[in-house]
């Protein structure tokens, strides 16, 4: 990729976290994101073409961050003891702790947030289960315990992290016996 367009791309992701600190994400305007990031409106309509594109980039970037591959690894290896509560843990204080996240699960469009971030969550943590038997019990508990943690934190109530990480980490472990591994 052409670097100008990467850091056009970097200034404008930069532009709109800076914003979001200040305003609601529905009010913030595509001329006041470009003069914030220093690019001309058409570089922005040219990558982007609305405000969505940029708001759906920057979650999916939160979300990676989030989802590091070492962590998404361990939770589908699925060995006979479960995924590691440490595992567990680190992954939803990253999670939770996430300054962007936050900001999308307490504004005034949180609920159309919310489902983009669990899609987004999904698609990146679901590429490494081919298993059609595994795929969909984990699909579905993972859009649950993502939807949940959305909700307490929209709420504003505190987030049971030892709870949820033994609860993830009891469901892995009967994953993983009632559905063994290929090859195995």
């Amino acid at each position: 990729m052409d670097q100008r367009i990467k850091a056009s791309e970097e200034a404008m992701k930069g532009a709109l976290i800076r914003l979001l600190q200040k305003k609601e994400p529905a009010r913030i305007t595509v001329v006041e994101l470009c003069r914030e990031a220093g690019v001309n409106r058409s570089t922005f309509y040219d990558r982007y073409g609305y405000m969505d594109g940029l708001v759906l980039a920057v979650l999916r970037d939160c979300v990676a961050y989030i989802c590091l591959p070492e962590d998404v690894a361990a939770f589908f290896a699925l060995e006979e003891t479960g995924v590691p509560r440490s595992t567990i843990l680190r992954y939803l204080k990253r999670f939770t702790e996430n300054d962007i996240i936050n900001i999308f699960c307490t504004c005034q469009k949180s609920e159309l947030y919310r489902q983009l971030i669990i899609q987004i969550h999904v698609d990146l943590t679901l590429n490494h289960v081919y298993d059609p038997h595994r795929f969909y019990p984990t699909y579905f508990q993972n859009a649950g315990v993502i939807n949940t943690v959305l909700q307490w934190m929209q709420d504003g109530q505190p987030i049971p992290l030892e709870e949820l990480a033994e609860i993830i980490h009891q469901f892995s472990r009967s994953m993983s016996l009632n559905y063994p591994r290929l090859g195995k």
